[in-house]
């Protein structure tokens, strides 16, 4: 699979550069999209809003797309450059707006992938591969869980920050990462407290 990484500094041509050397120049999508390189529709890394690190490996989160890059901070080079595919796991798995890690899972926090999403991607950094991928839907809760911005952890629970769900939202999503199904999730309604959340 061919990895592409680019630069959105602008709504203009920007180069990209594919960490086999190749270098292409590619037209920048208002949505984040670009065409280049031999084989078009392959996954690519592009638009990344945020990574996290384990300490050994880096980890690029995909916004636009849905493949995760994983940079070996020890071999800093296109041989340390691994890539996984959330789609190969579900296709609605794409749309990520930041990320964290508890030291042995990696959590992408969920914002729009076509749609509003609340589906938390969930990848085991020891599993780096679509088996070690599980996915929790946080809108089997509450419907309104869904379009956050960022997150972080506090090592025992994830906390996913509110953003827009097709308005702006108040709700401060928490999953309990020793259970990471439905009933770990609970959440408080910041909007409840002040309005102007």
């Amino acid at each position: 699979m061919a990895l592409w990484l680019f630069c959105a500094i602008s709504k203009q041509p920007e180069w990209i550069f594919r960490p086999d050397g190749a270098c292409r120049l590619a037209r920048f999508h208002p949505g984040g999209y670009h065409q280049a390189g031999p084989g078009g529709g392959k996954p690519c890394i592009g638009w990344l809003p945020g990574g996290f690190t384990d300490g050994r490996y880096g980890y690029l989160v995909p916004y636009i797309n849905s493949v995760v890059a994983r940079l070996d901070l020890q071999n800093f080079n296109t041989g340390g450059v691994a890539a996984l595919d959330l789609a190969a796991v579900d296709s609605r798995l794409k749309g990520f707006e930041g990320g964290f890690t508890d030291g042995r899972y990696g959590y992408f926090v969920p914002h729009h992938n076509g749609d509003w999403s609340g589906l938390v991607a969930r990848v085991d950094l020891k599993n780096f591969t679509a088996q070690g991928v599980t996915m929790l839907d946080l809108t089997a809760v509450d419907s309104d869980l869904k379009g956050f911005w960022g997150g972080f952890t506090d090592g025992r629970y994830g906390y996913f920050v509110p953003h827009n769900n097709s308005n702006y939202f108040g709700k401060l999503a928490r999953v309990d990462l020793l259970n990471f199904t439905t009933s770990g999730v609970t959440s408080v309604n910041l909007a409840a407290l002040d309005p102007t959340w």
